[in-house]
């Protein structure tokens, strides 16, 4: 085999002004005195600078830059580099091919940055960030299988990969992270976790738990109120996880490549990524999605607690045209009131777009809609009576889509009285501001009285509570009954108690006085008139 020479000597043999052969990997002078060999790595080359030899020594300890300083690590051969960048490269242009021959992408070892594993921490403090996202976050959003996460983290017999560390990080930086009123929610923290991310992702590496590490950074900053960067991050879920092929395996339950579980973890993390995209257009539905609409024969997630126990087959799956009439676990609700959602995102959408006659029609064809939302709403009551209602994602979800379509048709209607607005809302509309209504003010007394609220909410329930405000003051046009305002104000406090944790809760305020400012504008308006 012919030797591959480097156009540079190597370190050993700079340092020591001998003639170097530049064989690589080690030239001969090197394995003759036993010495370890290395090469320097040139950078990219740019068309405005010269190429320049960087002559890689270790930053000191007391550099400025030293908290990005690397850990040892085995050393990465350029072949090994050449080797996995042309099987990526081939994988995406020519599939088929790479598919048919069998070519296998090579193991990219990355490097934890020495700030990174900081972060991280030691075994118990990544047992501490399983433990919130296994309770915590369990209930509403459970996409990652437990046994891999603790595996790839914690198996003594093999080092931490750079993928697991990511989601590690990811899910400290959703679980843990309070900013105070005041500060920025770009934190050390979130800066870190968005440098690593790119490392990732610019070194080419593609796996499941960089997905869902990707999805609770968008968490956070759908929670933080982080934008557009929240849409962004979302917009690359969408294209991360069709790369992985995920969307191929919602309607496909038989033939399936690798174990069960993996596969169950995959549809869920791409439930995830649906519902996400639906919930950023809820503020406006014309915008394009990132992701295409679930269809009625994708399989749902399986039961929560048999995930979690990792104690299920695939004939545990069921697609959404079988599960209407069944009981199912709360992330398989989410999943088909996401599917609901996407329905009245394409409508709201169509009725905002429409010049004729629209208001018409936006009524007729949305009322089995609406029906069937609220339907998902008593289904949850009836199967999680042990817990608040109004905490559970999908009803969250399924009020959001009712909120979605009556405010489109106040849109068309043009409403400018509190008389018009009032006839013209959907019952749906009416129960579901009653039943918030009450357990927002049943929150507040008992909170009032010294009860805690519940931890740990999710993100959709500031949306829900935010939209179930905005929609009573449009029924009020600034003159609110009695019952109603007693409504808004309990939402508003709401709002007030969240934002210690979630910005995005002080930004829906300040809307909700924006438009309370433009309603008593325009009753003032009226009085004179008149």
């Amino acid at each position: 085999m012919t030797a591959t020479h480097s156009r540079i000597a190597c370190h050993a043999c700079r340092r020591g002004k001998r003639r170097c052969d530049r064989v690589f990997p080690a030239c001969q002078l090197c394995i003759r005195k036993d010495m370890r060999c290395s090469y320097p790595r040139p950078p990219a080359k740019r068309s405005y600078t010269p190429e320049i030899v960087w002559d890689e020594e270790p930053l000191r300890d007391d550099s400025p830059f030293s908290d990005y300083h690397q850990p040892p690590q085995v050393e990465q051969t350029p072949y090994l580099d050449s080797a996995f960048d042309t099987a990526r490269a081939v994988q995406f242009l020519a599939p088929r091919i790479f598919r048919d021959i069998q070519l296998e992408i090579p193991r990219l070892e990355l490097p934890v940055p020495s700030d990174v594993a900081a972060y991280v921490g030691d075994p118990q403090q990544i047992r501490d960030i399983a433990a919130v996202l296994f309770s915590q976050n369990a209930s509403w959003l459970p996409i990652v299988c437990r046994k891999r996460f603790f595996s790839s983290l914690l198996n003594p017999l093999s080092p931490r990969q750079a993928d697991g560390v990511l989601l590690a990080l990811c899910v400290k930086l959703y679980c843990t992270s309070t900013v105070h009123r005041g500060d920025s929610p770009k934190t050390a923290l979130y800066r870190t976790v968005k440098r690593y991310h790119h490392e990732i992702e610019a070194a080419g590496i593609m796996s499941l738990q960089v997905l869902q590490a990707t999805i609770f950074i968008a968490l956070y900053e759908m929670g933080q109120a982080i934008y557009p960067a929240a849409y962004w991050t979302v917009g690359t879920c969408a294209r991360y996880g069709i790369a992985l092929g995920l969307d191929q395996l919602m309607t496909n339950n038989n033939g399936l490549d690798g174990p069960w579980m993996e596969v169950e973890e995959k549809r869920r993390s791409w439930w995830g990524v649906l519902a996400l995209d639906r919930f950023l257009n809820f503020g406006d539905p014309s915008r394009h999605l990132a992701t295409s609409d679930p269809e009625i024969n994708y399989y749902l997630p399986i039961d929560d607690q048999a995930f979690i126990e990792g104690n299920t087959a695939h004939k545990d799956a069921i697609p959404i045209s079988a599960a209407f009439h069944l009981k199912t676990g709360s992330f398989a609700r989410l999943a088909q009131a996401t599917y609901l959602t996407s329905e009245a995102l394409r409508l709201a959408a169509s009725a905002a777009s429409s010049k004729a006659n629209s208001s018409t029609c936006l009524t007729e064809d949305t009322a089995q809609l609406r029906r069937t939302l609220e339907a998902q709403v008593n289904a949850a009551e009836q199967e999680h009576t042990a817990r608040r209602l109004s905490f559970c994602c999908q009803t969250m979800f399924s009020y959001c889509g009712i909120f979605l379509l009556q405010d489109q048709h106040w849109e068309q209607l043009r409403i400018g009285s509190t008389i018009v607005a009032d006839s013209h809302t959907f019952p749906e509309t009416k129960r579901a501001l009653e039943v918030l209504g009450r357990s927002a003010l049943v929150l507040r007394k008992d909170f009032e009285n010294g009860g805690p609220l519940e931890e740990g909410l999710p993100i959709f329930f500031m949306q829900t509570v935010y939209l179930a405000a905005m929609m009573a003051m449009e029924i009020g046009q600034g003159n609110p009954d009695k019952e109603t305002q007693e409504k808004i104000e309990s939402f508003i406090w709401l709002l007030e108690y969240l934002r210690s944790r979630w910005k995005v809760a002080e930004i829906y305020m300040e809307i909700l006085d924006a438009k309370k400012a433009f309603h008593d504008f325009n009753s003032i308006s009226s009085s004179c008139s008149a």
